[in-house]
């Protein structure tokens, strides 16, 4: 399994694109359960304005519904593989 490790957080679902410049984005949903329960300062975070229903929290083992999203070129993010 293929992961990325945020903020220390393990994310296992997350969305890998570019933007229209071709430069790398990496993003994850996150629901505000996580955010606080792992200190992630909401700085880093953006609310979620799209579709209906709500995407589920990319952090591992968490199934909420996610209302926010974590833009990983904000902070470090770090590639892992075996978690």
């Amino acid at each position: 399994m293929k992961g990325f490790v945020q903020v220390g957080v393990i994310f296992d679902d997350y969305t890998e694109t570019t933007d229209i410049e071709d430069k790398p984005l990496i993003w994850a949903h996150i629901c505000k359960s996580c955010v606080e329960k792992h200190d992630i300062g909401m700085s880093l975070t953006s609310q979620y304005g799209g579709r209906e229903p709500l995407p589920i929290c990319g952090v591992e083992n968490c199934e909420n519904e996610a209302g926010y999203y974590l833009d990983f070129t904000k902070g470090e993010a770090w590639p892992c593989s075996n978690f």
